[in-house]
């Protein structure tokens, strides 16, 4: 059960560029910086964690029929928390809808060693894999 000062609520997607930016800020700032895949998402420059969760976050709250979002607010209405997942059928950053909210913009400001784990595992190998695992369900 949650706190009594907290208000949980389903938000309708597409949401407002307002609450994505919220939602962007709680993934930066609760990400462990030392953690594997942080470091592998981000071609090793950590600093580039608030860029990488505005793309995954955009692409799911602002993409229609992409993602479902739940908020945690205090109090004073300052988003705590949130849980956002894509729905079935779909996947993250897969699309060219849900990549025009900055996956370009992400992947020039990537290290040429970057760009290429991209290019040869995160959009082959990982993406194929979802795939292959969502048709088989």
């Amino acid at each position: 059960m949650a706190p009594s000062n907290l208000t949980i609520e389903r938000v309708q997607t597409p949401t407002s560029e307002k609450v994505a930016d919220e939602a962007r800020d709680v993934f930066a700032n609760l990400m462990v910086k030392g953690y594997p895949a942080a470091i592998a998402l981000t071609g090793g420059d950590i600093s580039l964690l608030p860029d990488l969760g505005g793309v995954m976050i955009r692409a799911l709250a602002l993409t229609p029929g992409v993602g479902d979002l739940f908020t945690a607010r205090d109090e004073n209405g300052a988003l705590v928390g949130f849980t956002l997942f894509s729905l079935p059928g779909q996947l993250l950053l897969s699309t060219e809808e849900q990549q025009k909210h900055g996956m370009l913009e992400f992947m020039g400001k990537l290290s040429p060693e970057g760009q290429k784990y991209y290019a040869e595992t995160v959009s082959t190998r990982i993406f194929r894999r979802s795939r292959a695992l969502i048709e088989h369900l």
